[in-house]
């Protein structure tokens, strides 16, 4: 019974003798495998971020800080303005803000602008809003016509976002002082004025307008009378008639106005001679 198991070879001497390796070092292989290409996808994630932030801040304008000056501006509220917003002059992005500190009763921002704008002591730089409803700010810088600001000239800036915020703040206020009840009541007072109004110019226009459908009547009556008057006179000038025939004939007319002419000429006769016609006898 024994005789006819197979034989098992230890594992050792079985490795030894075709690999020319250990088990636990082929083992050993395949996690230094694994763990270089984990570590190789670490740091192509890791290049990737930061690739990713220094071109955030890159196109952003954030590091490009060795063309640019700083510029002092002081405001008595800044309303959200934080580092790193942008500045704009004349629409065109051309800086950042740098730094924003509080300095007694007002605000010091220290902005960032590029080397190639040239302010005026006219400038005017406004804290303005991107958005009606959202909190993000910006400067908006708008050059003036005076004299040039030379290096260290302190800005006094507006807050232009500032007076929207009271604007809207101010418009709530008007708004919540409404009573919807009472505004309801007198819009519908206010309708039912001008539906009576309405009311009142629809009926004057059907007065009217049977006034003017019964005259109507009245000039289609005596149209139809000139109809039939136009077709009499069509008729006779068609020559259909006895009458037709007399107003439309060429020879008679000439036949008339011969006798007529006639007529004249014997007229005249009579009457300077008058005893060749008459005569007159006394008893």
């Amino acid at each position: 019974m024994t005789s006819k198991r197979q034989k098992r070879w230890p594992i050792r001497f079985i490795c030894s003798r075709t690999a020319g390796c250990r088990p636990w070092d082929r083992q050993e292989r395949k996690i230094m495998k694994r763990r270089t290409r984990e570590l190789i996808v670490v740091l192509f994630v890791l290049v990737g971020i930061g690739l990713a932030v220094f071109g955030f801040f890159w196109f952003s304008g954030r590091l490009r800080t060795g063309l640019r000056r700083n510029v002092t501006v002081y405001f008595d509220n800044v309303s959200g303005l934080r580092v790193g917003d942008p500045v704009e002059v004349m629409g065109i992005p051309k800086g950042r803000v740098a730094k924003v500190r509080l300095e007694g009763r007002r605000v010091c921002c220290q902005v960032a602008l590029d080397q190639d704008v040239e302010l005026t002591q006219d400038t005017r730089i406004a804290i303005r809003s991107v958005s009606y409803l959202g909190s993000d700010r910006y400067l908006m810088i708008t050059l003036g016509p005076g004299p040039r600001a030379e290096d260290g000239f302190v800005f006094q800036g507006v807050n232009e976002a500032l007076d929207l915020e009271e604007t809207f703040l101010q418009l709530d206020r008007a708004l919540n002082k409404f009573n919807p009840e009472e505004l309801t009541g007198s819009l519908k007072q206010v309708a039912e004025d001008l539906m009576a109004r309405i009311q009142g110019q629809l009926d004057h226009f059907s007065g009217q307008l049977d006034k003017f459908n019964s005259g109507l009547a009245v000039t289609g009556e005596e149209l139809e009378g000139l109809s039939d008057g136009l077709d009499s006179l069509a008729v006779l000038l068609k020559g259909e008639s006895t009458m037709g025939k007399l107003l439309t004939s060429q020879k008679l007319y000439d036949e008339v106005m011969k006798t007529n002419r006639q007529v004249q000429i014997l007229i005249e006769d009579i009457k300077k001679n008058p005893k060749r016609y008459f005569k007159i006898s006394i008893f």
